[in-house]
């Protein structure tokens, strides 16, 4: 794995029964034993289902065996790259996975704002 929780993007999350969990580390792990990251109790999902990586500048959705299997926008995947606005399915269970850094508004502000000093004023609507 190339990428380490230094360079990893904020503001990535996933919704699950209207819950946000962020996302904050390289692996994160799905299903319903207890040691998973994300736990969600449902009889269609496995103790250990999938998992979300961040891998080389990219997150990516690894079915880990399941018996119902892992799908990405109503399609099922083994290893799939996700993006923000994807819609993960596991059992019966929607979750959306969202990442603010994956939009080219939000990446271009981030980028023109950098530079910025820390005393500028931004009490004043545009």
């Amino acid at each position: 794995m190339n990428d380490t929780t230094e360079n990893f993007p904020e503001n990535v999350f996933l919704v699950v029964n209207s819950q946000l969990f962020t996302i904050q580390k390289t692996v994160t792990n799905i299903g319903r034993n207890p040691q998973n990251d994300l736990i969600i109790n449902e009889p269609g999902i496995s103790r250990v289902h999938a998992e979300i990586r961040y891998e080389d500048g990219k997150f990516l959705l690894n079915d880990l065996g399941s018996t119902n299997g892992t799908f990405v926008n109503d399609t099922l995947v083994v290893l799939q790259e996700i993006h923000s606005g994807d819609t993960i399915t596991l059992g019966r269970t929607p979750i959306l996975f969202i990442d603010r850094s994956d939009s080219p508004l939000i990446r271009q502000a981030m980028d023109s704002t950098a530079s910025l000093s820390e005393d500028e004023d931004f009490t004043n609507p545009i």
